[in-house]
């Protein structure tokens, strides 16, 4: 066995290596979770131009994966509000969610917490809207694109990306 002691200058190179690589990676990977974001909603885009379908054979690929490992609540929800006709209470979007992929919220406490925390993100980026159904409870609908008439009378669907 080695008796030998190490200072904080023998170590002191390879943190301040360790540091700035840690910085790069960080940096790369920010500019990487920007190019994701980009052609997300490029592709929710192209699927409010298009059409729903072209979403449901990428879905899988744009949801993140959280730190647990867990695979695509935000994708799963997508995909539930986009085969709804009618805008779903949070409850609904739920149970279906645990239909198609049961263990997706099977280990959270309360499931609801990141369920309503993914319906508020696609509402800020514009996926979804909030209603009140008939019983004057929150409800959450798919966005179609809607049209806006120019001044000259054609329609042009907006670009969302």
């Amino acid at each position: 066995m080695s008796s030998h002691t190490y200072n904080a200058k023998d170590v002191e190179p390879v943190v301040v290596q360790m540091n700035r690589e840690i910085r790069a990676l960080l940096t790369e990977r920010t500019a990487i979770n920007r190019r994701i974001d980009t052609i997300r909603k490029a592709l929710v885009g192209l699927a409010t131009l298009m059409g729903d379908e072209i979403l449901k054979e990428t879905i899988q690929y744009c949801s993140r994966k959280s730190r647990r490992g867990k695979n695509g609540i935000t994708g799963a929800c997508r995909v539930v509000l986009m085969n709804s006709e009618n805008p779903l209470p949070a409850k609904e979007v739920y149970q279906q969610v645990c239909l198609k992929e049961p263990a997706l919220l099977a280990d959270y406490t309360t499931p609801m917490t990141p369920l309503y925390a993914v319906l508020g993100r696609l509402v800020k980026r514009g996926e979804v809207r909030i209603v009140t159904d008939a019983s004057g409870r929150r409800a959450w609908q798919w966005i179609h694109a809607p049209s806006v008439r120019l001044d000259h009378g054609e329609l042009e669907t907006p670009n969302y990306v």
